[in-house]
């Protein structure tokens, strides 16, 4: 009843359905505009720098702007509705996987109004119960990794009772990449996130912990292929082009 209320017409530029077939597996990738993937039917496993989650129907997946990931489908693949959201409370938000009791109300109303479907999925995400916290060496020294940018691989991996070979491995096995790119997407979101909190360039580079405002520039640029300033301008409430052809 879910998936076949829900194949029916929605606003293009704010939300559409993406069907991925059994055994896709897309490379790492990310999207220019925030926004919630409700799985509607199947599932897939989900790597980035936030860990692996396994997503299953009913799932909500919360993705912040230029969240980067890769999905790999088993099963029977699975049917997606995506939700365009707005860039700032995503971004506070961060990456989550949750579960909602209203999902059927949900798809109705992302078929009437998605905005306020998006809205309504903000508040379900704030509302919804936290993972429960884990006692993971690695996602310990990952949580290092996030909160202090000026350590360094060493001491991290040494802090955790382990060598720094052995931790670049665990990270790329449990999040697709090694510490370095790990710490790179850690610093470029906290930059983006104080900017969309009123930080100019200069101020969000100091607080992610950058060289200066052109060392955030050059990395900004890398990602998102315009400088911080054009970025914050550019920032769109319908999903990116590449998204939109999936």
């Amino acid at each position: 009843m879910r998936l076949a209320s829900a194949l029916r017409s929605f606003d293009p530029a704010q939300s559409m359905i993406t069907a991925h077939a059994r055994g896709a597996c897309d490379h790492a990738h990310r999207h220019d505009d925030a926004y919630a993937a409700i799985v509607l039917d199947g599932g897939y496993d989900e790597v980035s720098a936030d860990g692996a989650a396994c997503i299953r129907d009913g799932d909500i997946v919360i993705h912040p702007p230029f969240h980067a990931h890769r999905n790999r489908f088993e099963g029977r693949g699975a049917v997606v509705l995506n939700i365009v959201l707005p860039a700032e409370k995503a971004a506070s938000l961060g990456y989550r996987v949750f579960r909602s009791g209203d999902i059927d109300d949900l798809i109705r109303l992302a078929r009437r109004a998605a905005p306020a479907a998006a809205d309504a999925i903000i508040e379900a995400a704030v509302t919804a119960s936290p993972d429960a916290p884990t006692d993971d060496w690695i996602e310990t020294a990952i949580d290092h990794l996030r909160a202090d940018p000026t350590l360094t691989v060493a001491a991290i991996a040494n802090a955790a009772g382990y060598t720094p070979a052995h931790f670049s491995r665990a990270c790329t096995a449990r999040y697709g990449a090694g510490p370095a790119a790990l710490r790179a997407e850690y610093r470029f979101r906290n930059a983006f996130r104080a900017m969309l909190g009123g930080a100019r360039p200069a101020a969000a580079a100091s607080v992610a912990g950058y060289a200066d405002q052109a060392h955030f520039t050059r990395a900004c640029r890398r990602i998102t292929g315009t400088s911080p300033a054009a970025l914050l301008r550019d920032i769109k409430s319908v999903q990116d082009a590449a998204f939109l052809r999936q």
